[in-house]
């Protein structure tokens, strides 16, 4: 949820604005019946509020979110496909403001004690266009080393 509010003194060109995104979907494990390490498909709905006071009143689009995460030894792959209203979501994916958004991500993920790591590759599919994004994720899990000890 974002609430835009400005700085005093109010100027009269801004307009508090309140934004949010939510969503909500049902799942279905299938990993153990496989011979991967994980199987799950979900699907539901994505939604979404925009209200820029003075200017227009709240404005509330769904539309329905469908993923699918399968991962072995590592490797994985997330499928995720949305279909519906054009979202305006302004700490979201701006891709959601198409009526239609696919996505694939294929990604190689290890683990140890203190670090994890995810390469990912991207693909994004909106009508007309196709998008390619890179991430690189490390973690560390500190576990209290700055802590001060007495």
């Amino acid at each position: 949820m974002s609430h835009l509010a400005h700085t005093a003194p109010a100027d009269p060109e801004q307009h508090l604005r309140d934004n949010a995104g939510f969503s909500a979907l049902l799942g279905l494990n299938l990993t153990d019946v496989t011979g991967l390490d994980s199987l799950t498909f979900s699907a539901g709905f994505l939604g979404s509020y925009d209200r820029l006071r003075g200017v227009y009143d709240f404005r509330v689009p769904f539309g329905f979110l469908g993923e699918l995460e399968s991962a072995f030894k590592g490797f994985g792959l997330h499928g995720m496909v949305y279909a519906g209203d054009s979202q305006e979501i302004l700490t979201g994916d701006g891709f959601y403001k198409s009526s239609f958004y696919a996505r694939v991500d294929a990604y190689y993920q290890v683990s140890s004690a203190f670090v994890d790591g995810k390469l990912q590759f991207s693909c994004h599919f909106i009508p007309g266009v196709t998008d390619l994004s890179m991430s690189l994720v490390i973690r560390a899990r500190l576990e209290g080393a700055f802590r001060r000890h007495h």
